[in-house]
């Protein structure tokens, strides 16, 4: 699962988006939403979170993530960085 969130200079124009390829590189779905957030980070991190969740609800087993942010990757180690407002979200995957 391959992952991008983006903010634009109006702090309330966001959105992620994400592409699931199977193990051979074959296209298997994607999604874009549109975020009310007004963070590049939170915009990453919402990405992440919605490809685990579309991932869990079609059961598959092992996920690989990539994303381009490194405090997204630094999140995973330590919950105690996220903004109150996603902790929840992000802790209950």
């Amino acid at each position: 699962m391959n992952t991008d969130g983006a903010l634009t200079k109006n702090p309330t124009r966001a959105s992620c988006e994400g592409v699931f390829r199977d193990h051979n590189s074959l296209y298997l779905g994607a999604f874009a939403q549109n975020l009310n957030t007004n963070s590049a980070f939170n915009a990453e991190l919402l990405g992440v979170i919605t490809v685990i969740d579309i991932g869990i609800s079609t059961n598959w087993r092992n996920i690989w993530i990539e994303t381009d942010s490194q405090l997204v990757i630094l999140a995973f180690k330590n919950a105690d960085m996220l903004p109150w407002s996603l902790r929840n979200k992000w802790l209950n995957r």
